[in-house]
């Protein structure tokens, strides 16, 4: 072979890490993954993060990708570099034998090429897909308490940003099966609360959620989805109907911004392409349009 297949270990983890480092705003799902599994190997604990996971160098060592499934049935992957003829044979004949994906994540083309592989291997096909925008901030955007102004301003009212406390979680439940069965599930499908509830709790917990509130009431919430080890994930942007158009989610999203920059976290996220007003929001707090990005279901 040309090219080199590694299985993850404990004891190469921190070559994975320090491979996927340069890119880690396209893959910042992965890098948690690895973060996470890294904590599980020093803590001397086995396989729990990943049902496999390879990375691809070259013959001189330069780094090809990294291709990891994780526990949850997720294909995440970052390749700098076109996956080659070995490695496509590879893919299909030892990495994807006896798996079973739900779902492929990361840079649209990529991810592409991936289901196809998926298919002449396993003879699957996506279910559904959705395409994205993959949006990134590098430097701290000046001014953010403008934006909470500006939305207080707009709904004439004195409007509070918090990080919720746990007991309140079974209030914000209806926005988030709401954000679930608008912004991720197949049309139709209902979203589970008990899992939302989980989910909720989960971000209140390592206080990765915000919310906002007017005259005591929830109107909006926004939470980091995914922490990596340079850079944050931003997800589950939520404002109800009636509060749109206002600024609240852009002011909202600031607090996350602002807490991501304290701890030395690059922020980014993925938006809908179809999406248009969520993508110009975006872009007046700062984030640059970086990838195409998609999600594919199975």
């Amino acid at each position: 072979m040309n090219c080199t297949a590694v299985h993850l270990t404990n004891k190469n983890i921190n070559i994975f890490i320090n491979s996927i480092l340069p890119y880690e705003h396209i893959c910042v799902n992965l890098a948690e993954c690895l973060k996470k599994q890294k904590r599980f190997f020093d803590t001397e604990q086995n396989l729990f993060n990943f049902i496999k996971a390879d990375a691809f160098f070259s013959q001189n060592q330069e780094f090809i990708g990294i291709l990891f499934l994780a526990a949850h049935g997720v294909l995440l992957h970052c390749f700098p570099k076109n996956i080659t003829e070995e490695i496509k044979q590879y893919i299909k004949k030892d990495f994807l034998k006896h798996t079973n994906p739900l779902s492929v994540m990361g840079e649209k083309n990529t991810s592409i090429y991936l289901e196809k592989l998926i298919n002449e291997s396993l003879s699957l096909v996506p279910e559904r897909f959705e395409d994205y925008k993959l949006l990134t901030l590098t430097n701290k955007p000046a001014s953010s308490n403008i934006f909470c102004i500006r939305a207080s301003d707009n709904l004439n009212s004195k409007l509070e940003f918090i990080k919720p406390p746990i007991e309140d979680t079974k209030i914000l439940c209806p926005m988030e099966i709401e954000y679930n069965e608008t912004e991720v599930l197949a049309p139709g499908i209902k979203a589970s609360r008990s899992s939302c509830l989980k989910l909720l709790k989960k971000r209140i917990n390592s206080h990765a959620l915000y919310a906002v509130k007017k005259e005591g009431k929830y109107i909006a919430k926004a939470c980091i989805n995914a922490s990596g080890f340079y850079w944050n994930q931003i997800g589950g942007v939520f404002t109800l109907p009636e509060c749109r158009n206002k600024g609240v989610g852009a002011a909202n999203m600031m607090m996350l911004i602002n807490d991501s920059f304290q701890y030395k976290k690059k922020c980014a996220l993925f938006v809908k392409i179809k999406n248009q007003a969520a993508r110009q929001m975006y872009k007046k707090i700062g984030f640059k349009e970086f990838c195409e990005f998609r999600i594919s279901y199975f």
